[in-house]
Protein backbone atom coordinates (compact mmCIF):
# COMPACT_ATOMS: atom_id res chain seq x y z
CA UNK A 1 0.00 0.00 0.00
CA UNK A 2 1.20 3.36 -0.70
CA UNK A 3 0.26 6.22 1.83
CA UNK A 4 0.97 8.83 -1.09
CA UNK A 5 -1.94 7.68 -3.30
CA UNK A 6 -4.26 8.42 -0.40
CA UNK A 7 -2.68 11.23 0.73
CA UNK A 8 -2.60 13.20 -2.20
CA UNK A 9 -6.54 12.58 -2.27
CA UNK A 10 -6.61 13.72 1.23
CA UNK A 11 -5.38 16.99 0.41
CA UNK A 12 -7.60 17.51 -2.66
CA UNK A 13 -10.81 16.69 0.15
CA UNK A 14 -9.23 19.35 2.50
CA UNK A 15 -9.29 21.98 -0.95
CA UNK A 16 -12.92 20.80 -1.62
CA UNK A 17 -14.25 21.08 2.20
CA UNK A 18 -12.44 24.28 2.52
CA UNK A 19 -14.50 25.96 -0.56
CA UNK A 20 -17.61 24.55 0.81
CA UNK A 21 -17.01 26.38 3.74
CA UNK A 22 -17.45 29.40 1.75
CA UNK A 23 -21.01 28.20 1.78
CA UNK A 24 -22.07 27.88 5.57
CA UNK A 25 -22.75 31.54 5.35
CA UNK A 26 -24.99 31.65 2.35
CA UNK A 27 -29.13 31.69 2.80
CA UNK A 28 -31.55 29.27 1.24
CA UNK A 29 -32.97 32.29 -1.21
CA UNK A 30 -29.70 33.24 -1.99
CA UNK A 31 -28.19 30.03 -2.92
CA UNK A 32 -31.66 28.99 -4.95
CA UNK A 33 -31.26 32.34 -6.75
CA UNK A 34 -27.67 31.65 -7.80
CA UNK A 35 -26.98 28.83 -10.07
CA UNK A 36 -23.35 29.05 -10.01
CA UNK A 37 -23.46 28.58 -6.08
CA UNK A 38 -25.83 25.41 -6.66
CA UNK A 39 -23.30 24.37 -9.48
CA UNK A 40 -20.26 24.46 -7.17
CA UNK A 41 -22.23 23.00 -3.98
CA UNK A 42 -22.74 20.15 -5.86
CA UNK A 43 -20.02 19.50 -7.35
CA UNK A 44 -17.67 19.56 -4.14
CA UNK A 45 -19.80 17.07 -2.70
CA UNK A 46 -19.65 14.63 -5.37
CA UNK A 47 -16.12 15.38 -5.25
CA UNK A 48 -15.86 15.07 -1.51
CA UNK A 49 -18.37 11.55 -2.11
CA UNK A 50 -15.93 10.14 -5.30
CA UNK A 51 -12.73 10.85 -3.46
CA UNK A 52 -13.40 9.18 -0.29
CA UNK A 53 -14.88 5.97 -1.81
CA UNK A 54 -11.69 5.99 -3.71
CA UNK A 55 -9.82 5.68 -0.78
CA UNK A 56 -11.59 3.47 0.68
CA UNK A 57 -11.49 1.28 -2.54
CA UNK A 58 -7.98 1.58 -2.72
CA UNK A 59 -7.35 0.49 1.06
CA UNK A 60 -9.90 -1.91 1.14
CA UNK A 61 -8.16 -3.98 -1.89
CA UNK A 62 -4.97 -2.87 -0.83
CA UNK A 63 -5.40 -4.26 2.54
CA UNK A 64 -8.04 -6.82 2.97
CA UNK A 65 -8.60 -7.63 -0.92
CA UNK A 66 -12.41 -6.40 -0.85
CA UNK A 67 -13.37 -4.29 -4.16
CA UNK A 68 -16.46 -2.44 -3.84
CA UNK A 69 -19.24 -2.28 -6.42
CA UNK A 70 -20.63 1.32 -5.25
CA UNK A 71 -19.75 4.33 -3.53
CA UNK A 72 -22.34 2.85 -0.81
CA UNK A 73 -20.52 -0.53 -0.57
CA UNK A 74 -17.21 1.40 0.11
CA UNK A 75 -18.15 2.90 2.93
CA UNK A 76 -19.76 -0.22 4.61
CA UNK A 77 -16.88 -2.29 3.85
CA UNK A 78 -14.77 0.79 5.63
CA UNK A 79 -16.61 0.44 8.84
CA UNK A 80 -16.78 -3.72 8.38
CA UNK A 81 -13.28 -3.45 8.08
CA UNK A 82 -11.94 -0.65 10.56
CA UNK A 83 -10.91 2.15 8.07
CA UNK A 84 -13.89 3.80 10.14
CA UNK A 85 -16.31 3.49 12.37
CA UNK A 86 -19.31 1.85 11.35
CA UNK A 87 -21.14 4.68 12.54
CA UNK A 88 -19.81 6.84 10.30
CA UNK A 89 -19.58 4.56 7.20
CA UNK A 90 -23.33 4.09 7.68
CA UNK A 91 -23.83 7.69 7.33
CA UNK A 92 -21.56 8.18 4.93
CA UNK A 93 -22.93 5.33 2.98
CA UNK A 94 -26.60 7.40 2.58
CA UNK A 95 -24.56 10.52 1.68
CA UNK A 96 -23.17 8.23 -0.96
CA UNK A 97 -26.89 8.24 -2.52
CA UNK A 98 -26.69 11.73 -3.23
CA UNK A 99 -23.58 12.22 -4.67
CA UNK A 100 -24.75 9.06 -7.07
CA UNK A 101 -27.71 11.15 -8.37
CA UNK A 102 -25.38 14.11 -8.48
CA UNK A 103 -23.14 12.38 -10.54
CA UNK A 104 -25.45 10.62 -12.84
CA UNK A 105 -28.66 12.81 -13.02
CA UNK A 106 -30.75 9.86 -12.20
CA UNK A 107 -33.61 12.32 -11.27
CA UNK A 108 -34.04 16.36 -10.62
CA UNK A 109 -31.32 17.53 -8.49
CA UNK A 110 -33.36 18.35 -5.40
CA UNK A 111 -31.67 21.89 -5.14
CA UNK A 112 -33.17 22.45 -0.97
CA UNK A 113 -31.49 18.68 -0.27
CA UNK A 114 -28.57 19.37 -1.78
CA UNK A 115 -28.67 23.18 0.57
CA UNK A 116 -29.22 20.80 3.81
CA UNK A 117 -26.15 18.99 2.77
CA UNK A 118 -23.52 21.46 3.00
CA UNK A 119 -23.56 21.68 6.93
CA UNK A 120 -23.53 17.33 6.95
CA UNK A 121 -20.60 17.24 4.85
CA UNK A 122 -18.44 19.67 6.46
CA UNK A 123 -19.21 17.33 9.79
CA UNK A 124 -19.02 13.98 8.39
CA UNK A 125 -16.16 14.51 6.11
CA UNK A 126 -13.67 16.46 8.35
CA UNK A 127 -14.48 13.23 10.77
CA UNK A 128 -14.06 10.44 8.06
CA UNK A 129 -10.43 12.30 7.17
CA UNK A 130 -9.24 12.04 11.16
CA UNK A 131 -10.66 8.75 11.06
CA UNK A 132 -8.73 7.66 7.78
CA UNK A 133 -5.41 9.24 8.94
CA UNK A 134 -5.35 7.01 12.60
CA UNK A 135 -5.69 4.53 10.54
CA UNK A 136 -3.51 4.81 8.49
CA UNK A 137 -1.10 5.54 11.52
CA UNK A 138 -1.73 2.89 12.91
CA UNK A 139 -0.87 0.76 9.75
CA UNK A 140 2.60 2.77 10.28
CA UNK A 141 2.77 1.45 14.09
CA UNK A 142 2.27 -1.83 13.48
CA UNK A 143 4.70 -1.88 10.89
CA UNK A 144 7.37 -0.08 12.66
Amino acid sequence: MEREIVTVRIRLMIKYLNRLRGFESVTLSEYLDNFDYQLMVERLIELLVESSSDINSYLLLQLHNVTPATYYDSFIEAGKNGLTTRELAGELAKSSGMGNRLVHQYEAIDNELVFKAIPIALSQFPLYLKQITDYLDSLEVKDA
